[in-house]
């Protein structure tokens, strides 16, 4: 027994979020390495519109800009990723959160300090389940001890996703405050290398999110019979 096959929508998704997670690293790469250079020009005079300091300031903003865009079709693209990841679990469990429930986890305050991970940990154990049930019912040894090895696998890889993505917007957070309350050259510098720092450190939350949005899509796609 299998879930229904997921439709093509949701498939397409599992297909986007990956590529949109690594354009992401490549544009905060860009955007770190970018403030960490202008921090050491604040100090450089700019006495023409042809300076190259203004020039790859006016640069930096245009990519900061950027940025925010990719970031916020990202973000997009993860929760209807995740809405319908949730509505193929409903079948199985009732008793998880309810798909737009799930996507209120995400932005209420305190709540999704901790809350997006419990959900994401839920569906991947009832795909895995799932799975596990199945081979079970067509007596395949192994099965209980495969399916919680990759249970503990997951549960792992998400432990330091979510490290690095709170440690990211632990330091956006920061750097954004910092930023406001720049005056001066100094302001201005401790206001660059904030930035950039916050900004390299989303590489290795989106790396990490990559790999676990591979392997949820995975076990969604064993349990529906997809994969041999």
């Amino acid at each position: 027994m299998s879930i229904p096959t997921p439709p093509q929508g949701w498939r397409s998704q599992a297909r986007l979020l990956p590529m949109l997670l690594w354009l992401n690293m490549a544009v905060q790469l860009l955007a770190g390495a970018m403030c960490l250079l202008l921090a050491t020009r604040v100090d450089t005079p700019t006495d023409s519109v042809d300076d190259p300091g203004l020039r790859m300031f006016d640069a930096w903003q245009l990519l900061t800009t950027a940025t925010g865009l990719v970031f916020m079709l990202t973000a997009i693209v993860w929760l209807v990723w995740q809405r319908g990841t949730a509505r193929m679990a409903l079948r199985w469990a009732p008793e998880l959160s309810q798909p737009a429930w799930q996507l209120f986890n995400w932005v209420i305050p305190l709540i999704n300090l901790w809350r997006p991970l419990v959900d994401l940990r839920a569906l991947h154990r009832v795909f895995t389940i799932v799975r596990k049930d199945e081979m079970a019912a067509d007596g395949i040894r192994g099965s209980i001890e495969l399916a919680q090895v990759r249970l503990d696998d997951f549960r792992a890889a998400t432990t330091r996703w979510w490290a690095c993505w709170i440690t990211f917007a632990t330091a956006q957070l920061v750097a954004a405050w910092i930023v406001a309350g720049a005056s001066g050259t100094t302001g201005a510098r401790a206001g660059f290398i904030a930035s950039g720092i916050a900004d390299l450190l989303a590489l290795p939350a989106a790396f990490l999110a990559t790999r676990v949005v591979s392997e949820l899509t995975r076990r969604v796609a064993d349990a529906a019979g997809l994969r041999a």
